[in-house]
């Protein structure tokens, strides 16, 4: 189910999880070059370098403030499976990183880890 981020930021939130507008955007990951763009919309693509993009959906979970993957149900790589995770920098100096608190998605989890660089 996508959840539109505007939606999620109108709830009552802490400040921490405010940061979302800092996350929007292109990321490049410190792992291996994979991007990552967020979209304003709830909706995430990843681009591996070797590989098509796989596409999802992602909101701020309104009750823990933890951040929240999902990819596509079509995707070929663990659809419709959630990781959750903590934001540990917001993205606001260009740098973004997450704490992986639960994902049964191994090659999610492994680059969620990884520092990413914002590109645009």
């Amino acid at each position: 189910m996508r959840r539109s981020v505007a939606v999620m930021l109108g709830l009552s939130l802490p400040a921490s999880a405010l940061a979302a507008a800092d996350l929007v955007g292109r990321w490049s990951s410190a792992l291996d070059g994979l991007v990552l763009s967020i979209h304003d919309d709830g909706t995430f693509g990843i681009t591996p370098p070797d590989r098509p993009v796989l596409n999802g959906a992602w909101w701020i979970d309104p009750d823990s403030a933890l951040h929240v993957f999902m990819n596509d149900a079509d995707s070929d790589v663990c659809p419709e499976i959630e990781g959750r995770y903590r934001l540990v920098s917001d993205g606001s100096q260009g740098i973004l990183r997450f704490a992986l608190v639960e994902d049964a998605c191994s090659p999610r989890m492994t680059h969620m880890q990884s520092a990413f660089t914002r590109i645009d």
